[in-house]
């Protein structure tokens, strides 16, 4: 199976299995076990150039957008996806609980339109029905996928991503390389045994971005996705703190409780993030990050988290000092 799926993705990129012939790249370091350098756009042009000077970043769980099998969505609820993101407009989205690149591509090209996200990936994960991938208007330079990476799970015995840990180098401008790792944690579902392989994921999604921080602080990062778990959540603040912390706007302004997801099990919850590196911390443009979607409760149980960025040269922001107060995040 993993052989066809391969061969499926060749299609589409370049793969390079060697990992251990570039040792100091910390994605290398970090256990990332295959690289993809996706080709040019081969499909249409961008609808309209990206504004260089500020861009946009969402997340989104999708909801089972499969195009078949007992988990599919229907075509009114595909239909309503579409619609969300269209309102969003995001310059770069990290998805969730999307079936294959090839159910992502149909739905680009039929639903959204193939021009306005010329740049796309999806690489198979350790769920056999939902995986993560990302949606971009500007070039995907490289992308690393953790999904074999084995780590140690809850009780110290050897495991793997539920889905899968997939980082992407997004180049936003010549002098701007966003990393963007898109994650979806362990589901809730499970009980106390869920929780702990949650944190366990959790504890190397830390590192993984911890490697990266320690070899170049000022690298620009974000970590996206669905935590499946509540702001204050031991898997949460794992992901956040430590000696390389990343930081979550809304908790910075104190509006971490806004809601991002819906259900009769758990009401109206947070279980989606946008975490900044501190260098990309100080492109973020203050009280801009925004719950989006409420207005299409029928195309997923989440609603899209969109943060707002300035993308001027890097090095004037370098020297800034950044504090815990929102009256000091910097907003050029």
């Amino acid at each position: 199976m993993q052989e066809i799926r391969d061969q499926y993705l060749l299609q589409t990129w370049k793969k390079e299995t060697n990992l251990t012939n570039c040792p100091d790249d910390p994605a290398v370091q970090s256990g990332a076990t295959d690289v993809f350098v996706p080709k040019p756009a081969e499909t249409g042009t961008p609808a309209s150039e990206p504004n260089k000077s500020e861009f946009t970043a969402a997340t989104w769980n999708t909801e089972n957008l499969i195009a078949s099998g007992g988990r599919s969505s229907s075509p009114q609820a595909i239909k309503a996806k579409a619609e969300v993101l269209k309102k969003v407009n995001a310059d770069v989205v990290a998805l969730q609980e999307v079936g294959d690149l090839k159910t992502l591509d149909q739905f680009r090209k039929e639903f959204i339109g193939e021009g306005v996200y010329p740049y796309r990936i999806l690489v198979q994960g350790n769920d056999s029905s939902i995986n993560v991938g990302l949606l971009s208007k500007f070039p995907i330079k490289k992308v690393y996928t953790y999904r074999d990476h084995v780590f140690p799970g809850a009780h110290g015995q050897p495991t793997k991503f539920s889905r899968d840990l997939l980082e992407a180098v997004v180049q936003i401008t010549p002098q701007f390389p966003m990393k963007i790792f898109v994650c979806h944690l362990k589901s809730k579902r499970g009980g106390g045994d869920s929780d702990l392989k949650r944190e366990a994921e959790a504890k190397e999604v830390k590192k993984i971005i911890s490697r990266h921080l320690e070899k170049d602080p000022d690298s620009l990062i974000a970590v996206a996705g669905d935590f499946n778990d509540f702001p204050d959540s031991p898997a949460v603040k794992i992901v956040e703190g430590g000696a390389n912390p990343v930081l979550d706007p809304l908790t910075l302004e104190n509006r971490e409780n806004q809601p991002t997801h819906h259900s009769v099990r758990y009401g109206d919850s947070r279980l989606d993030y946008l975490l900044l590196s501190p260098a990309l911390m100080k492109r973020y443009q203050a009280r801009s990050a925004e719950v989006k979607g409420k207005e299409n409760p029928g195309a997923s149980d989440h609603d899209p988290l969109e943060l707002r960025f300035k993308a001027f040269p890097a090095q004037k922001y370098f020297n800034q000092p950044l504090s815990s107060s929102s009256s000091n995040v910097i907003n050029p």
